[in-house]
């Protein structure tokens, strides 16, 4: 699948108030060669004024690959979940329709409509794998050419990277 030049569109679903982590996460992944070519999606980027949920539902839509961010120790994911088979249901076959979950086992277990996806944990080795794949293979994102096969080959920054995301992923307050 390509998308208009070349780029990348990832729709990242999240909890309110996980805003302030998910926009670090972003601006991490958006640090390196290849990265001007992602074009992050968050619904608090969402002209005023606007519907929101025909905004949502154009973003997903339009999106090449789904970030469901499993942050906040919350246990109600419906809404999420809801973007998720919308982004899914959006998709045909010949498309990619990846949804990445990215999440800490020690806090969650993944919505049982998810259940089926091999999903990221918040561990070193997992999030270096995912990077790897994210930014030096077609795999994920379903557009050629890959994001950065240099940064992605690179382990002792893929390592650091990791790091920094997993910090930033792990969560340290309660919400329902």
């Amino acid at each position: 699948m390509n998308s208009t030049n070349n780029c990348i569109r990832v729709f990242v679903t999240h909890k309110p108030e996980d805003i302030h982590k998910v926009n670090k996460f972003i601006e991490i992944m958006k640090i390196y060669d290849g990265a001007e070519r992602l074009k992050f999606v968050v619904v608090e980027d969402m002209p005023k004024g606007r519907d929101w949920r025909q905004f949502i539902h154009q973003q997903v839509v339009e999106a090449n690959v789904l970030f469901f961010l499993m942050i906040s120790s919350a246990v109600r994911w419906e809404w999420c979940v809801y973007e998720a088979g919308l982004f899914a249901g959006s998709k045909t076959q010949e498309s990619n329709s990846n949804v990445i979950v990215f999440f800490n086992p020690s806090l969650h277990s993944l919505p049982s409509p998810l259940e089926n996806l091999q999903a990221v944990k918040t561990d070193q080795d997992d999030v270096e794998k995912f990077l790897r794949q994210f930014y030096g293979t077609t795999e994920l994102t379903g557009v050629e050419p890959p994001l950065n096969c240099h940064f992605a080959e690179n382990l002792s920054i893929i390592h650091n990277v990791a790091q920094y995301i997993c910090a930033v992923l792990a969560s340290n307050h309660q919400s329902t």
